[in-house]
């Protein structure tokens, strides 16, 4: 029943260079070299007063002012000040619902001088995602770069003024920004004082729901799919299956691993998300075997001739009115099948599925009938 042809070192050879070419180089995160800037005080320094607040807090405010005195700019704990450092629960200011803190702005549009700061660390959020210590202080260096005039560094950069930093302190690119945006002296900033010109806004320094370490793997036996992980950021987990909820599940504790098994049907996407925020998409390329594709297909008078683009292990199954009769491992990229015909076997309602180790059989293709002597190309 069955005759392999090869055409192998050609296709092979191509398989290897463009799987070479695929592998990914080991790129860190960019950040900008001099953090960007857009705000400042008439000087290089400024006054602060903590409001009332716990102890532990203070110590946070402190070590964050101590810490840009040392980069640059000189915090001095004053009486009375236009800057507030604070401490507060969503339920104190609700605006830090999804926030590790926020600097509330005001500023004169004229010559973009700071006029006020209200800096405020979300006290709900960083218990409830275990934010150490050191990573408290980390979010009140970068609330204090906004009070003093910096913006956002890049997504994943390598700054204290990360958009949603956690891990790093004040950096060499924020010590450049901060140098840059006090750098001109204060007569050439313009001179109206108009209150026309004060504006508010809110310079947030987001949390940043994640999951690390994920891992899935579908079991043909069962059917179903296990993912597994680490999450951070999080406290709940939606997960839906063609856009409807399959699983909700409650993360027990931030960084604790999880595991979860999803049974469904079909080749539809996965999302997982944490609140309204998307956090992994699963298409069924990364969980189901690509279809097979073939690259031409020929009936001569005593068989049925198949060429099929596959991946070496996979198995490729071919079916005559939805029953299997023939299945072959494939060792080679291009394989080459043929099914004798004869009275009993004409082969008239052919189709094919391939199935890749520790993922779900592809969708099953249907090959066009063919008379003697016709032929097909690529189909996939």
């Amino acid at each position: 029943m069955k005759n392999k042809r090869m055409k192998f070192y050609t296709i092979l050879s191509l398989t290897l260079l463009v799987f070479l070419g695929a592998v990914p180089s080991n790129v860190s995160a960019k950040t900008k070299a001099i953090t960007p800037y857009g705000w400042r005080f008439p000087e290089q320094h400024s006054t602060y007063v903590i409001n009332k607040q716990s102890k532990y807090y203070k110590s946070i405010w402190k070590k964050a002012t101590n810490a840009w005195t040392k980069a640059g700019f000189k915090w001095t704990k004053a009486s009375s000040s236009k800057t507030h450092l604070l401490a507060l629960t969503q339920k104190q200011d609700k605006t830090l619902i999804g926030l590790a803190g926020v600097d509330h702005m005001q500023y004169n549009t004229s010559n973009h001088l700071i006029v006020s700061n209200k800096v405020e660390l979300n006290k709900t959020s960083l218990k409830k995602y275990n934010y150490t210590t050191q990573q408290k202080i980390n979010v009140a260096e970068h609330e204090l770069g906004h009070a003093l005039g910096l913006k956002h560094n890049l997504k994943n950069s390598k700054s204290v003024m990360n958009p949603a930093n956690r891990i790093y302190s004040i950096e060499k690119p924020d010590i450049r920004g901060m140098k840059k945006a006090y750098s001109k002296s204060i007569a050439n900033l313009g001179d109206s004082i108009s209150n026309n010109n004060i504006v508010s806004i809110d310079l947030p320094i987001k949390l940043n729901p994640r999951i690390t370490h994920f891992h899935m793997n579908y079991s043909g036996k069962t059917h179903k799919l296990a993912i597994s992980g680490h999450t951070y950021d999080i406290s709940n987990l939606n997960i839906k299956y063609n856009k409807q909820t399959v699983k909700n599940y409650k993360v027990k504790k931030n960084g604790a691993k999880f595991k979860i098994i999803l049974p469904f049907k079909g080749y539809k996407d996965f999302t997982i998300y944490s609140g309204k925020h998307l956090i992994k998409t699963i298409s069924a390329s990364k969980y189901a075997t690509n279809k097979p594709t073939i690259l031409n297909t020929k009936r001569n008078k005593n068989s049925v001739e198949l060429n099929i683009l596959t991946k070496p292990g996979n198995i490729i199954k071919i079916w005559e009115h939805n029953k299997p009769i023939f299945s072959t491992i494939s060792d080679i990229p291009e394989d080459n099948i043929t099914l004798d015909t004869n009275e009993n076997n004409n082969y008239d309602d052919l189709r094919l599925t391939q199935h890749e180790r520790g993922k779900k059989t592809s969708k099953m293709i249907k090959l066009p009938k063919l008379d003697v002597g016709n032929k097909y190309q690529s189909i996939g």
